[in-house]
């Protein structure tokens, strides 16, 4: 079960459901602020940079956006999960309510356990009929989650992006991302060869430029597939920078174990 979540008609998560066995995943980031947990069995989380962390029942795995992971379900049997994945700009004017900032607030440590939020993750479940109710439980659940785990909170600086260079680099990305952007344009743009540019972007997500830039991609192409059920999925390809349809197809599959089709 995935259900999308709206404010109005605009576009704020979605609450996905599963008794299915957990998939693993390659190495992947979340445009937004990620939140998992699960009903049994364990599963084993390695975040870039850091050891391979095992998730538990009774616990919460957070993903920061743009952290880059990949996830390996050590469990035989169907694990049950639950996964809550919230814009990056809706919690970001959360995020203003408690702190004083522009950018998003990181959360540490990135496995917590909270017996409490665990069991108010899973509840939120049964209020997604009514999305007024939903909406409410949402956001004091990630109230709380930012209140106590947010790095500022715990440390009262700010989480400022120390990498100016790579922060223009993301935003040329995503305002371009309908062109077909190549990594030799976007070394030139920013003057610096494309060895130093992939090194950077290694350091700090554990991806290529090229592979940020086609997870970029993915992301936007995830987004139109929520919005727009009428869009073609070669519209969709285009609007997003890939040259065909068959291209886009290949990479989404990649990165999410399902075609555009069946996620839309």
């Amino acid at each position: 079960m995935v259900e999308k979540l709206f404010n109005g008609t605009i576009l704020y998560g979605e609450f996905k459901y599963t008794k299915e066995s957990f998939k693993n995943f390659a190495k992947h980031s979340h445009r937004g602020f990620n939140v998992v947990a699960i009903e049994s069995g364990y599963i084993e989380i390695v975040y870039h940079n850091q050891d391979s962390q095992i998730l538990k029942p009774m616990q919460l795995a957070l993903f920061n956006p743009n952290h880059v992971h990949l996830t390996k379900n050590l469990t035989a049997a169907p694990i049950g999960y639950y996964s809550l994945m919230l814009e990056e700009q809706w919690c970001i004017e959360l995020q203003k309510k408690i702190f004083p900032t522009n950018t998003f607030v990181t959360l540490s440590p990135n496995i917590i356990k909270n017996r409490n939020l665990y069991q108010k993750l899973t509840t939120i479940y049964s209020s997604l009929q009514n999305s007024d109710n939903a909406k409410r439980e949402i956001e004091q659940f990630a109230t709380t989650l930012f209140k106590n785990y947010c790095q500022q909170a715990q440390t009262g600086c700010s989480d400022k992006r120390s990498n100016t260079l790579l922060q223009k680099i993301e935003n040329y990305i995503i305002e371009n991302i309908e062109e077909a952007i190549s990594i030799d344009e976007i070394a030139e743009t920013t003057g610096y060869s494309t060895a130093h540019l992939n090194r950077l972007f290694k350091e700090k997500y554990g991806l290529t430029l090229h592979a940020f830039l086609i997870d970029q991609r993915i992301h936007k192409a995830k987004e139109l597939l929520s919005t727009n059920r009428q869009i073609t999925l070669t519209e969709i390809a285009y609007k997003v920078g890939f040259y065909d349809q068959s291209h886009f197809i290949k990479n989404f599959k990649k990165a999410y174990s399902l075609s555009p089709k069946k996620y839309k």
